[in-house]
């Protein structure tokens, strides 16, 4: 049986949405409302996207002034059998969150950060497998396992992880420790 991609079948569906409704409101364009994307949004900008049964899609723009961004985050990943380990809060930088991974015997480990012990509030790459600390830091969101940073080293070797995070700005960078 194979299991299909639940991002892939939702981009699917969105693909095949009716173009989005445009209510004009007079003359100025800016006053126009629309349920699709907001035609003056930004680069970053984060939006709620719901298909309805009929396959409509209604845009609404994510206030990240109401994102619950988390108050402690825990380590999971391979390392640790998804379970989640708890990250240390740094007392010098604000927004810091520190813990240590230690590689097993294939020499290399799947991670992500998880938000408040909830499985809605993981932060994970923008891509599967990831080995760049580069790479822009999603969430919180709901992801699977696949959405996760890899760590390669010699078996037995540490690592330190730290993440940052202080509202919308987020990274991620480990070494060995």
């Amino acid at each position: 049986m194979v299991v299909a991609d639940p991002v892939r079948l939702f981009e699917r569906k969105l693909a095949k949405a009716p173009p989005a409704e445009i209510t004009m409101n007079g003359d100025d364009v800016r006053d126009w409302e629309t349920s699709g994307l907001d035609p003056a949004g930004k680069v970053g900008d984060r939006y709620m996207i719901e298909l309805d049964e009929d396959g409509i899609a209604t845009w609404e723009k994510v206030d990240e002034e109401l994102v619950d961004w988390g108050d402690d985050f825990f380590l999971q990943g391979t390392f640790n059998n998804w379970e989640r380990d708890a990250m240390e809060r740094s007392d010098s930088i604000m927004g810091l969150w520190v813990a240590e991974i230690t590689l097993g015997s294939s020499g290399m480990e799947h991670f992500q950060v998880v938000a408040d012990d909830d499985d809605e509030k993981v932060y994970c790459p923008d891509r599967a497998n990831c080995i760049s600390k580069a790479a822009p830091v999603q969430g919180p969101k709901k992801a699977g396992k696949e959405k996760s940073w890899v760590i390669r080293g010699r078996p037995g070797e540490t690592f330190k992880v730290e993440f940052f995070q202080q509202d919308s700005k987020r990274s991620i960078l480990w070494m060995k420790a």
